[in-house]
C-alpha cells in the first residue's frame, strides 16, 4: 500500500472514529437527567420524625455526626460550648438550651421536625498545655454538594447565600413535592395538606425512622439485607422524596408555538428571584457568580451519566456509598421495542438506532431475565457479547478468511522471494514479483485491502458496545463479587478502603488480569499457528520489505492490545468483561479456521 493512501486511511480513520464518538448521545429523558440531579442536589432539610423527646435525640445524632467528621473524641458528647450558628447570631447550647432547639429546629406538626442551614461550632483546647482554642465547625440542613459548593465559592471569593436562604428554598421544593405527590394518591396513602399539617417521616423518606435505626444498628449479615430490601422497596413505593424530588431540577416547558425547551435552572431562579423579595433580601439569595458556580459544579457531576437505557421503569443506579438511597428513578424506554427502536434513529442518530439501542435493550432483557443479582448482569454482557461477535463475524468474514489466507500463503510468498531475489532494489523484478504475488493471490481468492473492512467496522462497533453498556441501567445496579460492572476497573482498584478484604478490589484484579492475558494470546495465537505450521519451510532470501512489513504488523497489533488493556483501566468494568469473552471468541475462532486450513489446505 502506498504511503500516501496509508495516511490518507489512517487520517481519514481517526476523524471518522471523533465524528462517532461526537454523535454518541445519552437516552436519558429530561425526567432522568432532573432525577440525577436530585440525587446529587436533594433537598437540604433534614427531617426527624417527632417523639419522645425528639430534640434530644436529634442533637445526639447530631453530635455523632459532628464527632465523626472533625475526629474529636467521644468528650464532644457532654461538652457545653456546642453553638448553632445562623442569620440570626449563635445560641449557646446549655445556657439556653430551649432558645438552641428553637433556632435549630423547625416544627412541622406533631408527627415531624426539621433541622434549619446553619452551622455547629465548638471552640476546644486538645490539651491542657495548648494555649489557643481550635474551633470546629459542621454544617448542618446543608447537603453534600451545597457544602463543596460554598467551599468552591469562598475560595473564589463569592458571596455565598444566607442560610436562610436555603430554609426558604427547601420550603418552595417540599412544596412542589407535596402538591405533586397529592396528583399521584398510588404513591402515599394519604392526601398532604398544602400547610405539611399531615406530613410524615414515612411519607417523605417511604421507611420509618424505627426501621432507619434498627437498620443502623445491625451487623452486616443476613438479617440486615433482608431489612435493606425491605426498606429500599418501600422507599420506591411511597417516598415522595425519591418519586418527585426531581421536580427540583424538572426543566421541561412548551412555548405558546408547542415548542419544548429545556431549563433544568428554570425553577432556581424563579425561586432566587421570591426569596429576595421576601424576609431574606436579595443580600441573602444567590448571587450572579454563586449561580454560574452552582451550575458549573452540578452539570459536572450529570455532564457523564448515561444509564437510561431501560425495559422497565424503576429504580436504577449506583451513585453513592449508601446502598439506602444510591438509586434513582429511570423512566422506560424499550416497553415497545419497536417504537424505541424508530425513536433511537429519528431522536438520537443512525448509529444509535443501528446498534447502540438494540445492544442496550438486549442487554436489559437479559439482565432482568437471568435474575438482576449481579450474576445475570455477566451473564447478560457474556451472551450479549457471543450474539455481537458472531454478527461481527458474519459482516467481516471475507476479510477474515482473506486475510487468514494471506498468511498460510508466507510459504508461497517465500518461494517468490527466492525466484526474484531483487526485488527490493531492481525495478523489472519488483514488478515481475508483484505480478506473481498478485496472481497468487487471485489464484486463492485473496483480497488484500479486505483487511480495511476489519478495522473499519471495528472501531464504530468497539463505540457502540461501549455506549450500550455504559447506558444500560441494570449494569449500574447491583454488584458482582463486591464490583459494580458501572464502575472503572481503576477506581476499584484504588479504592482501598477495607482492603485487601474488600470484595470489588479482588474482583476488578482478577478481571483485569485475565482481560489482559486473554487479549494478549488472542493477538499472538494466529503468529504461533502459522510459527509452528512454517518451522519447516527455510527463509531462503531476506526481504527488507517483508521484514518492515511484519514488524509494522507486530508493533500495531501491540499498540491495539496495550491500549485496549489500558482502556479496560479506565472504562466501565463491562467493557471489561466484553473485551474477555470477545478475546475467547478470538482464540476459538483462530484455532477453528488453523486446523481447518491445516486439513483441507489453502482454496
Amino acid at each position: 500500500m502506498k504511503k500516501s493512501l496509508r495516511n490518507t486511511l489512517a487520517i481519514s480513520g481517526g476523524v471518522g472514529v471523533a465524528l462517532i464518538l461526537a454523535s454518541c448521545n445519552s437516552f436519558c429523558s429530561v425526567a432522568d437527567t432532573s432525577n440525577f440531579r436530585y440525587a446529587y442536589d436533594p433537598i437540604n432539610t433534614t427531617f426527624y420524625s417527632a417523639s419522645n423527646d425528639v430534640e434530644n435525640f436529634a442533637i445526639d445524632e447530631l453530635l455523632v455526626d459532628f464527632q465523626s467528621s472533625t475526629g474529636l473524641s467521644s468528650k464532644l458528647l457532654t461538652i457545653d460550648e456546642l453553638e448553632f450558628v445562623d442569620d440570626k447570631g449563635k445560641v449557646t447550647y446549655l445556657e439556653d438550651s430551649e432558645e438552641f432547639k428553637n433556632r435549630l429546629f423547625k416544627s412541622y406538626n406533631e408527627n415531624l421536625i426539621s433541622v434549619n442551614a446553619g452551622e455547629l461550632r465548638v471552640s476546644l483546647k486538645t490539651n491542657e498545655e495548648d494555649e489557643n482554642e481550635t474551633t470546629y465547625t459542621m454544617y448542618v440542613g446543608l447537603n453534600d454538594l451545597t457544602i463543596e459548593l460554598f467551599n468552591n465559592a469562598t475560595t473564589q471569593g463569592y458571596i455565598v447565600p444566607s442560610y436562610g436562604f436555603y430554609n426558604e428554598l427547601d420550603q418552595k421544593t417540599l412544596t412542589l413535592i407535596v402538591n405533586e405527590a397529592n396528583s399521584q394518591m398510588s404513591v402515599i396513602d394519604t392526601m398532604i395538606y398544602s400547610d405539611f399539617s399531615n406530613l410524615t417521616y414515612s411519607a417523605l423518606y417511604g421507611y420509618s425512622e424505627a426501621e432507619l435505626e434498627r437498620y443502623k444498628g445491625l451487623e452486616n449479615g443476613a438479617e440486615k439485607n433482608e431489612l435493606l430490601d425491605t426498606m429500599r422497596q418501600e422507599r420506591e413505593e411511597k417516598s415522595i422524596l425519591a418519586n418527585y424530588g426531581y421536580l427540583k431540577h424538572y426543566g421541561l416547558s412548551t412555548d405558546e408555538n408547542g415548542n419544548e425547551t429545556i431549563d433544568y435552572y428554570k425553577n432556581l431562579n424563579n425561586w432566587n428571584d421570591e426569596i429576595a423579595n421576601g424576609e431574606v433580601g436579595v443580600n441573602g439569595v444567590m448571587t450572579t457568580n454563586f449561580i454560574k458556580a452552582y451550575k458549573t459544579l452540578l452539570d459536572q457531576k450529570v455532564m457523564n451519566v448515561r444509564t437510561c437505557i431501560t425495559v422497565e421503569e424503576g429504580f436504577y443506579g449506583n451513585l453513592t456509598n449508601d446502598p439506602l438511597n444510591n438509586t434513582v428513578k429511570i423512566e422506560g424506554k424499550a416497553v415497545d421495542f419497536w417504537q424505541g427502536w424508530g425513536e433511537a434513529f429519528s431522536k438520537h442518530g443512525f448509529l444509535e438506532g443501528l446498534l447502540v439501542y438494540p445492544i442496550g435493550v438486549g442487554v436489559e432483557n437479559l439482565s432482568h431475565a437471568f435474575g438482576m443479582n449481579g450474576w445475570g448482569q455477566v451473564g447478560a454482557v457474556l451472551l450479549m457479547t457471543l450474539i455481537v461477535r458472531f454478527l461481527f463475524m458474519a459482516v467481516t468474514f471475507p476479510s477474515t478468511l482473506s486475510q487468514q489466507k494471506m498468511s498460510y500463503l508466507q510459504p508461497e510468498i517465500a518461494k517468490l522471494q527466492q525466484k526474484y531475489p531483487n526485488s527490493n532494489t531492481n525495478d523489472y523484478d519488483k514488478q515481475r514479483f508483484a505480478q506473481a504475488q498478485a496472481a497468487l493471490y487471485k489464484k486463492h481468492k485473496v483480497h488484500p485491502f479486505m483487511s480495511m473492512l476489519v478495522i473499519i467496522i471495528q472501531f464504530p462497533l468497539f463505540i457502540c458496545v461501549w455506549n450500550a453498556l455504559q447506558g444500560s441501567a441494570s449494569l449500574a445496579t447491583d454488584a458482582v463479587l463486591g464490583l459494580n460492572l458501572s464502575d472503572s476497573i481503576w477506581s476499584a482498584l484504588t479504592n482501598f478502603a477495607n482492603w485487601p478484604s474488600q470484595g470489588g478490589w479482588w474482583t476488578a484484579l482478577v478481571l483485569i488480569i485475565l482481560m489482559s492475558a486473554s487479549q494478549i494470546v488472542s493477538m499472538l495465537l494466529p503468529q504461533w499457528l502459522n510459527k509452528k505450521r512454517n518451522k519447516n519451510v527455510a527463509k531462503t532470501v531476506n526481504s527488507d520489505a517483508m521484514n518492515k512489513s511484519q514488524r509494522t504488523m507486530k508493533i500495531t497489533q501491540w499498540v491495539m492490545t496495550i491500549f485496549i488493556i489500558i482502556m479496560g483501566f479506565n472504562l466501565p468494568a463491562a467493557m471489561g468483561v466484553y473485551w474477555f469473552a470477545g478475546a475467547i471468541f478470538s482464540i476459538l475462532q483462530s484455532l477453528i479456521l488453523h486446523f481447518a486450513f491445516v486439513k483441507r489446505g489453502v482454496k
